[in-house]
This record gives structure tokens, sequence and C-alpha cells, in this order.
């Protein structure tokens, strides 16, 4: 509803985008509304990626104070939207929307529980390689081993567990066999992973 009236007030106003390549003054006063302007953004992302680097001029200015500093801001951008524009990747959250994850993709394995002190850089399911790629390590100063737990592995099939290129696990439904001191017990519906991530770790769940 929201997005159709936009466009209807874009035919009146003469379209989006003034003829020296400006947002319109439609475009400029709903981008500063709180609440609006991350909707205005969200479902037109193509828009916004090319045009809006390109704005500059005075209709920013009301967002800082003297030092440059900003003053205005709606409870969605600080709360959130800066955080995810941090951390997502290019488009992330625009393809989970337009593409979202079907049934088959909660039957892959995946990372069913971590201790709090684990940073993940990475978590990625393959399907073309049958494997779960994971990068992480603990936080700055947290010495102690952490716990992650890996869920949807014990399908029948066998599987095995890369640590930074060696083989350290590998089972088959309920056993479970390790190599080195590496612990690593049965879960619910897969396997529970014990190690010290003080330093960056590389971890490869392979489906055989």
């Amino acid at each position: 509803m929201f997005a159709r009236g936009c466009q209807k007030a874009w035919a009146q106003f003469g379209g989006p985008l003034a003829p020296d390549g400006h947002f319109t003054t439609f475009d400029q006063t709903l981008s500063m509304q709180p609440g609006q302007g991350e909707t205005w953004g969200a479902w037109n992302g193509a828009f916004v990626r090319e045009t809006f680097g390109k704005q500059v001029g005075g209709w920013l200015e009301p967002w800082r104070n003297a030092e440059g500093h900003l003053t205005a801001m709606s409870p969605a951008n600080g709360n959130a939207m800066l955080q995810y524009a941090r951390l997502n990747v290019n488009d992330g959250l625009c393809k989970l929307y337009e593409e979202p994850w079907n049934e088959r993709h909660f039957d892959e394995p995946l990372v069913f529980d971590a201790s709090h002190a684990l940073d993940f850089s990475r978590a990625a399911y393959l399907p073309d390689h049958k494997a779960l790629i994971l990068s992480f390590c603990s936080f700055d100063g947290f010495d102690q081993p952490v716990e992650l737990e890996i869920a949807n592995v014990r399908n029948g099939g066998g599987w095995q567990l890369e640590i930074d290129g060696i083989r350290a696990a590998h089972g088959i439904a309920d056993r479970v066999e390790t190599e080195g001191a590496i612990d690593v017990r049965c879960a619910i519906a897969g396997f529970r992973l014990r190690l010290d991530a003080s330093t960056p770790l590389s971890v490869v769940l392979r489906l055989l």
C-alpha cells in the first residue's frame, strides 16, 4: 500500500528525480521522515544505490549540527539500519526478502547453538560440495574453551570434521570418533564440539 502510494505521488510530482539528477521535493521530504525513509529505500533498492550517493546540497543539513555530527535520526536507523549496513553482505537482506529460503534450506547442516563468546566471520553451507564452512574465534581476552552444536548431521550418512585443514573427527549415525585431543560428542540432531578458539579457526564439516 505504501509503495503504491509513493508511485502515484511520484507520477504527480514528475518522477523521483529532477532534470538535474537530484531528488524531487517529494523524495527529499519522504526520505527524511522517521520510519518512512527506511521503507522508501528498502523496496526500491536499485534506485537508491544508483542515485543516493550523487545527492549533495542543503537538504541533508538538518540531519547534522555545525560540527557535522548527526542530530536527527529515526529509531530504526539508529538502532538497526546502520548496524545492518556494517554487517550485511551486499544486498543480503534484499535477497532474503526477494528470494526467501525454502524448507529444504532448513534441512541442511547448520550451527544450532554456540557459546556467547564466539565471533563468527563466516558460516555457509555449500550444497554442491556437501560442506558446512565456518570461520570463528573467541572474543578478545576470552581464554576459556568454547562450545558449538552443529545440527542436521545425523541423517543416516557419514561425516567428517576438519579443523584448519586437518581431520579432527568423523562419525556415522550415533557413533563419533575423534582424532587428537578434541572433544566431540553426540547431540540431538548432530554433535557438540568443545575446543580452544582463542586464535582464528577454520572448521569444515563434510557430509560423506
